[in-house]
C-alpha cells in the first residue's frame, strides 16, 4: 500500500485511543501509535525491503512518516507488513529477522564486489530477496516461530489490508486483492486492541501485571520515581525496578485487563 496515498488511513489505524503527556511540554498531549516492526520497499512488487522498527513514544505511524523525506520518488514508498507489539518485543522480533541472512542477503557493497571501500555507513535493515516468496515464507517462519513477540500482523495490498492474530499460525502472506478496499481495524478482529495505560507522570503510583506463583495473574502497584528514554524506573519499598512505559497502567483494572492478553 502506498504509504502518501492511503496516510490518513494508516494512521486512523495506528492511532491509540489515549494521548500522552508531552515530556518537553507537560501542558500539552500528544497521540499515541502502535509500536512494532514494519517492512518497506520502494515499489509494491519490489526484491528489496527495509525492516526495521519503532519502539519509541512516536510509534510506527511517526517512524513511517519520517521516511517520507528518504523517497525521492512520485509514489515516495510501499508499505508492506507491519507486525505490532509492545516495545521490548519490537527490538526482539527485528533482531530475529534481521538474523535471517540464509534468506535475506544484505545489499551489496563495494568491497564485496571488489570496488574502493565506501567510506559511510551502510544500513543493515536493507535486505534483497530473488523473490518476494522467499521474504513471506522468512517472515512467516520468525512469525511462527515466536508467537509471543508479536500481537497482531498487517498484510497490505495495493488498496487494503488483512489482520492476522497471534498466536494463529500463519500459514500465508495473500494480500488482499486489488478490487477490494477492505481496511479492518484491531478492534473488529478476534483479539482487543492493545490496552494503553493513562497518563502517567513521575511521582504517579502505576500498575504493572505477572503471573504469580500460582500461575495466576497478579497486578501489583508501585510508585514512578525516574525516567529512562521509553522506560519508568518504578520503587516498591526499596526496591527499584524499569518497565517498558506501555506496560504500566493507571488502574488496577485496565492493568489486569491488559494482563489476560500476554
Amino acid at each position: 500500500m502506498n504509504f502518501k496515498k492511503h496516510e490518513k488511513k494508516i494512521k486512523k489505524l495506528l492511532v491509540l485511543s489515549e494521548k500522552r503527556r508531552s515530556e518537553t511540554h507537560p501542558t500539552q498531549y500528544r497521540y499515541q501509535y502502535q509500536k512494532g516492526v514494519y517492512v518497506i520497499s520502494k515499489d509494491l512488487n519490489d526484491d528489496h525491503h527495509k525492516i526495521g522498527m519503532a519502539h519509541g513514544s512516536g510509534g510506527l505511524f511517526n517512524r513511517l512518516k519520517s521516511y517520507k523525506i528518504c523517497f525521492p520518488y512520485p509514489k515516495e514508498y510501499y508499505l508492506q507488513y507491519l507486525f505490532i507489539c509492545n516495545s521490548t518485543n519490537a527490538r526482539l522480533l527485528e533482531k530475529k529477522i534481521l538474523a535471517r541472512t540464509d534468506k535475506l542477503k544484505h545489499i551489496q557493497q563495494a568491497e564485496d564486489v571488489g570496488e574502493e571501500k565506501d567510506e559511510g555507513r551502510h544500513s543493515l535493515e536493507w535486505r534483497f530477496t530473488s523473490k518476494r516468496d522467499i521474504l513471506n515464507a522468512t517472515l512467516i517462519d520468525e512469525l511462527n516461530a515466536n508467537p509471543k513477540l508479536w500481537e497482531y500482523a498487517v498484510i497490505f495490498g495495493d488498496k487494503g489490508w488483512k489482520i492476522r492474530v497471534s498466536p494463529e499460525k500463519i500459514t500465508n502472506f495473500q494480500r488482499p486483492t486489488s478490487s477490494r478496499d477492505e481496511r479492518p481495524d484491531f478492534g473488529k478482529v478476534a483479539k482487543p486492541d492493545t490496552f494503553i495505560p493513562g497518563v502517567l507522570k513521575v511521582g504517579d503510583f502505576g500498575w504493572v501485571v505477572y503471573i504469580g506463583r500460582t500461575k495466576k495473574l497478579v497486578a501489583s502497584k508501585g510508585k514512578i520515581v525516574g525516567v529512562k528514554k521509553e522506560d519508568w524506573e518504578m520503587r516498591w519499598g526499596s526496591d527499584r525496578y524499569t518497565y517498558p512505559k506501555d506496560e504500566v497502567y493507571a488502574t488496577k483494572e485496565i492493568a489486569l485487563k491488559a494482563g489476560k492478553f500476554f
